[in-house]
């Protein structure tokens, strides 16, 4: 074989390995790989096993979410058509959308019906979902006065003369909604703007919010 030949094999080779590492890598972006597939399965099997009562409950096939790089198993009730959520492995994090989608939900449905401001925003945000932060089995539907994770509200609200006493009126509303109804909120925060403030704006004139405040200080206003 003259050194031509074996050159232009070596050159077809390299092509040829470029080409297939480039291929694997553009579906491994859009439907992922079977080993951090099983992975991820694995992952989020565990912690369904550790932290639901899954008697009632039916796991779908792992599927990977190439806008978040995550995979994600579908979890459905066997008796109620109102349980349909998600949970995702990713970065080695597991993100639970029970919690922070559904009972989110439930959450800001209770305060909006009893809160007199209007114009206002309910977030809440929910503790790591690891295992030591899961204090018992999660029930569907979820005991809301026994949540097991740390709970944390934020209010954002617009008005047209914000201030600091005015962001404390928001909390405390809050907070005697959510005593009233025996749910536990850890922290609470209130972010207060002007209308039509814009983001960047908002940011040099921040003065009217409070931020986590703990629930056992709102209660001694």
């Amino acid at each position: 074989m003259t050194k031509k030949k074996l050159a232009l094999k070596v050159i077809c080779a390299a092509i040829a390995f470029v080409l297939i590492f480039f291929i694997f890598f553009i579906l491994n972006s859009f439907v992922g790989n079977p080993i951090s597939s099983t992975i991820a399965k694995n992952k989020i099997e565990a912690y369904v096993s550790e932290n639901y009562d899954i008697s009632d409950l039916e796991l779908g096939k792992t599927w990977y979410n190439f806008k978040d790089g995550k995979y994600q198993i579908r979890i459905k009730s066997k008796t109620s058509k109102h349980t349909d959520f998600y949970i995702a492995y990713g970065r080695h994090e597991i993100y639970d959308s029970y919690l922070s989608g559904e009972v989110g939900c439930y959450l800001t449905d209770i305060i909006r019906k009893e809160y007199s401001y209007e114009g206002v925003d309910f977030i809440f945000h929910f503790g790591r979902f690891e295992k030591s932060m899961i204090k018992q089995k999660i029930h569907i539907p979820i005991d809301l006065n026994n949540i097991p994770v740390e709970v944390n509200l934020n209010i954002n609200a617009y008005s047209d003369n914000p201030s600091k006493e005015e962001s404390k009126k928001l909390m405390i509303e809050a907070y005697r909604i959510m005593k009233k109804n025996n749910i536990s909120i850890a922290n609470y925060s209130v972010s207060l703007r002007k209308p039509n403030m814009t983001d960047e704006d908002f940011k040099h004139t921040d003065e009217w919010s409070l931020s986590g405040i703990p629930a056992s200080e709102i209660a001694k206003w």
